[in-house]
């Protein structure tokens, strides 16, 4: 099973490399735990797998699991870590499984994202200004969805914040709430 692969080898390479693997707490504490894809990633993979999207490109991939059950199901897959360590572990770990999806070590979006397609933004961008925050936001329109948790995305954590956020997305499309797993609060934009 891709999973248990999965879990083999990040547990072996962060044990080999520590922090030089990007694994720091948030990916110690899941791997200590034996878990490779989290409740909110297996729901994010269901929901993307109804979508049957033309492709997915996926902001801040972590370690890539996620985005290997996505090749699994028969989604191309672009994605992008700006964490250089991480991106390092995801490429080791996606050339170990074999797999082709596609990893760009740079923060999203770089220029070539294309258009069409599913964008997926987990728990990413905490450090973003507002200037890049818009930029990215920008970008939305470029995909035919969005799923974007409001709790994490750039700077937003306070409820207000993130109602604020779900309103200004309203100018882009429709916004539709996704059912919350593992205390992520996703929604559904579709950019007209």
């Amino acid at each position: 099973m891709l999973e248990d692969k999965m879990l083999d080898f990040l547990t072996a390479w962060t044990r080999d490399r520590a922090d030089e693997s990007g694994a720091y707490e948030y990916y110690s504490d899941r791997l200590g735990r034996g878990i490779t894809v989290a409740a909110y990633e297996k729901a994010l993979l269901g929901i993307v797998v109804a979508l049957k999207p033309s492709r997915v490109v996926h902001a801040g991939i972590g370690f890539g699991s996620l985005d290997a059950l996505l090749e699994e199901a028969g989604i191309r897959v672009i994605g992008y870590e700006l964490d250089k360590r991480r991106a390092e572990t995801a490429l080791a770990m996606r050339d170990v499984l074999g797999m082709k999806y596609e990893i760009r070590p740079v923060a999203f979006p770089d220029g070539t994202e294309g258009r069409g397609g599913t964008l997926i933004f987990t728990n990413v961008g905490a450090g973003w200004d507002d200037a890049a925050q818009r930029r990215i936001v920008a970008a939305f329109k470029s995909f035919d969805t969005v799923l974007l948790d409001l709790r994490l995305f750039g700077r937003v954590r306070e409820e207000a914040d993130r109602a604020k956020l779900a309103a200004s997305l309203k100018k882009i499309g429709k916004v539709e709430p996704i059912e919350t797993v593992g205390g992520a609060y996703y929604v559904k934009v579709s950019p007209r």
